[in-house]
């Protein structure tokens, strides 16, 4: 048995090494270190045999439970708004390709624009010169937005006293809801796209005629089944000029009624036929001189150090100061 020939062999080691030195008393130490080991291995493994027969006898042995893999569950649609499930079976349906039973209910019961479609409509505006400088609200139906009345101005006091309440008063603003609407002839051409062309596609046929009705309504919104515009509700008169020549002391006027908390920030803006036609980029001012205006530059585009923001469906007799 081999532990038997380890014990003999660790005996006769210690025997040899009595007299052993140099390289042979390493030799003989190297060799019990490893029998040593060895013999641990051996009695280890009997020891764990002895366990394994005891637990088998008291009937207390189990096996290790390997459980088979089980399936994937299969992913469930989502065809909620922002879902990426309900903009393809959207997209799809108004393609006029054939929808699947959930597709098809999805659609019918929502009719809804997808959110990733709506976003880039909106992201059209936003880089509107107009659009872009104004709050714009996405909310579907009537709100009234509270705004200050009367406000006092601030007051000093002395260090110590008391201050005394300000008689500020709050009003509201309500805004209507209106409906804007474009609709678009779709051919059957367009059933060969992928759905992120179409998408693109339709969202260049939708947004450029949408911008384009915001942009006239912020100036001339009637307030009749649409968008009241700011030329139908502001004071207009105070300052004119007409196209042929602004004079100096006309465009001083428009500036000196801006209120000065209005002022930072501001706008000119620059009906698209007159700045192209450069109808104001000289006006005469009171000494007879010139001076000149750089309209619609994005270096130099100021005027009298607001810059200009061009609107397209801005008619020429108007140049108001937009905030």
């Amino acid at each position: 048995m081999r532990l038997d020939e380890i014990n003999a062999r660790l005996a006769a080691i210690q025997q040899e090494a009595e007299t052993a030195s140099g390289d042979a008393l390493t030799a003989l130490e190297n060799e019990a270190a490893a029998l040593t080991a060895e013999r641990q291995q051996i009695l280890n493994e009997m020891q764990a045999r002895q366990r394994l027969r005891s637990n088998i006898a008291a009937g207390i042995v189990t096996g290790r439970t390997i459980e088979a893999p089980s399936a994937a569950e299969p992913t469930q649609a989502r065809f909620t708004v922002d879902s990426a499930e309900y903009r393809e079976a959207y997209l799809m349906h108004l393609q006029g390709r054939s929808l699947s039973a959930e597709q098809r209910a999805a659609v019918t019961a929502t009719a809804a624009i997808p959110t990733q479609t709506l976003n880039r409509i909106v992201g059209v505006f936003d880089q509107n010169p107009i659009l872009s400088r104004i709050t714009m609200t996405y909310i579907p139906g009537n709100i009234t937005i509270p705004v200050e009345g009367t406000v006092n101005s601030a007051s000093w006091v002395a260090v110590g006293t008391a201050s005394t309440d300000s008689d500020d008063t709050i009003t509201s603003v309500s805004l209507g809801a209106y409906m804007l609407i474009k609709t678009v002839e779709i051919t059957a051409d367009v059933q060969t796209m992928s759905i992120d062309a179409f998408e693109t596609w339709l969202v260049g046929r939708l947004a450029n005629k949408l911008e384009a009705a915001l942009d006239a309504a912020v100036f001339t919104g009637t307030g009749s089944s649409q968008a009241t515009g700011i030329l139908k509700t502001l004071d207009t008169a105070t300052g004119t000029f007409t196209k042929a020549k602004a004079t100096y002391a006309d465009l001083i006027k428009i500036i000196a009624a801006l209120p000065t908390g209005y002022a930072t920030n501001a706008v000119f803006v620059i009906p698209c036929s007159l700045a192209v036609a450069a109808s104001v980029s000289t006006v005469q001012r009171y000494d007879s001189s010139s001076f000149h205006v750089a309209l619609y530059t994005s270096a130099a585009g100021v005027c009298f150090s607001y810059p200009p923001a061009i609107s397209l469906w801005l008619n020429s007799s108007n140049m108001p100061v937009l905030k």
